[in-house]
């Protein structure tokens, strides 16, 4: 998979569409063969003739647009990320790729204040865990950076899901995740999530674990 930056890169730029329309979308989904690779919240649509877009305009690009904008929060790019989007939603042959749908939102942090106490805290946690998922023995080859998602799965249970980035894609081949999370929940990482979460009478084994990777280019 490319990097974050360069999937937002490729999404931002340049389309033809209704930009009134496009302004008051909350969220712009990238996908890849139906697999949804991006979330992204846009601050801002320009023409493609904005100075943003200097180094890539051209002729052609004339009537179309960009966003400027970023990647979504935790909660909302776990609810996106990789899932498939329905059936036939992509139709074949279409001449415009773009497609505005109205989906429900989920339950945000502040609708959910234990959920929001274990992600602010987790998320401190963030260099930290990055920097000690490199002493762990079954961190995949090549290991280049980790973001941590916090949120609930469909039986409303806590999860955390860590995204592993790495240079290696064939190291993955023999990567095992069941074993990393194993390695985690006897690591110091797991020691200091339960130390954070002690005074919501949580530890780190109340939690489900999900591993993710993608291949940093």
């Amino acid at each position: 998979m490319e990097s974050t930056l360069s999937i937002y890169e490729a999404a931002r730029y340049a389309w033809k569409l209704d930009v009134n329309r496009a302004r008051n979308v909350d969220y712009i989904l990238a996908h890849r063969k139906g697999h949804i690779v991006g979330v992204f919240e846009a601050d801002n649509w320009v023409a493609a003739d904005h100075p943003e877009f200097e180094e890539r305009f051209n002729e052609n690009d004339s009537g179309r647009w960009g966003f400027i904008g970023k990647v979504a929060q935790p909660e909302i790019l776990f609810q996106y990320f990789n899932k498939k989007l329905p059936e036939g939603f992509i139709k074949r042959g279409a001449s415009n790729p773009v497609r505005f749908i109205h989906v429900s939102k989920p339950e945000s942090p502040q609708e959910d204040p234990v959920l929001r106490d274990v992600e602010e805290r987790i998320g401190s946690l963030g260099e930290f865990i990055e920097d000690a998922l490199y002493r762990v023995p079954s961190t995949p080859e090549g290991f280049g950076g980790c973001t941590v998602i916090v949120g609930r799965n469909d039986s409303g249970e806590l999860r955390v899901t860590f995204k592993l980035g790495t240079d290696n894609p064939q190291g993955l081949r023999k990567f095992n995740s069941a074993d990393l999370i194993d390695d985690i929940l006897d690591s110091e990482i797991e020691e200091e999530i339960s130390r954070l979460l002690a005074d919501l009478d949580l530890d780190a084994h109340d939690f489900e674990y999900l591993i993710e990777t993608y291949t940093i280019d």
